[in-house]
Parts: structure tokens; sequence; C-alpha cells
């Protein structure tokens, strides 16, 4: 298979925040098989820069988190997150992009001018993202 061809088969679907979420990870997270599932996606967006779906909703990440009730976030704040994430750096839900280009968008216009506390600061995770410098980010 080619290489094109193999990347247009690892399309995954991320929504807006795990943008940040990503660049995060050192393997906390909701129960062993979200931060199992998190480990693998992370891995997967670090070594083979897919493309990805900006999607609305539950997405490839959320499929192992225990807040996921029939297909919804039960949390109010990822929708939240989601559209001030979309706000800052003009993404649009359905819109497919690479990894690699989604990932420094964010980086540049909300994680290096240190825009974070001001999308996630009440998300129950925030330590882990305050506690890291920049110069840290996973992927």
């Amino acid at each position: 298979m080619s290489e094109e061809m193999s990347k247009q088969s690892e399309v995954l679907r991320i929504r807006p925040h795990h943008g940040l979420c990503t660049a995060f990870f050192r393997g906390e997270g909701y129960s062993g098989s979200f931060v199992e599932n998190m480990a693998q996606i992370t891995d997967l967006l670090g070594k083979n820069d897919p493309d990805i779906i900006i999607t609305e909703g539950a997405d490839d990440i959320c499929k192992e988190c225990p807040e996921l009730w029939q297909g919804s976030c039960r949390s109010e704040k990822s929708d939240k997150y989601d559209r001030m994430v979309l706000n800052i750096c003009g993404f649009s839900y359905g819109e497919r992009i690479s990894w690699k280009e989604f990932s420094d968008i964010i980086r540049k216009r909300i994680i290096y001018p240190e825009k974070l506390d001001g999308i996630c600061k009440d998300c129950r995770w925030f330590y882990i993202c305050s506690d890291k410098s920049t110069g840290d980010l996973k992927i």
C-alpha cells in the first residue's frame, strides 16, 4: 500500500478541544481503557500525521470515556471548550485537515500565547496542562 493510500485510510475524528488534551497527555485519565485509547491515538497522531475530521460531539478519543452516554458527552463543558477552540483557531466542524496543521494552529493561537486558561481552566485535568511547560508538549 502506498504511503498516500495508508494516510487516507487513517482519518480520525477529533473534536476541537482534544487538540489541547493530546498536547499535554501524560497517561492520566478517566479510566484505564480511556488512558489506553488516548495513548494509542496520541501515538498514531505523533507518528503518522493522519488527516483528521474536526468533529462536533463525540470523537475517536471519546469512545472509551465514561462520560460518554448514548453517543454524547454528559458534560456541557466539552461543547463550550470546542466552541472556543473553533472560534480562536478558525476551524469548522466537518473540516478535513492534517494533524500537523491542526496541532500547529492550536499551538500558535492558544498554547504559545497562553490562552489555555481562558478556555478550559474549569476542566478537572487542567492541573496537568498548567503544570507542563510549552516546551514539553506530547505531540
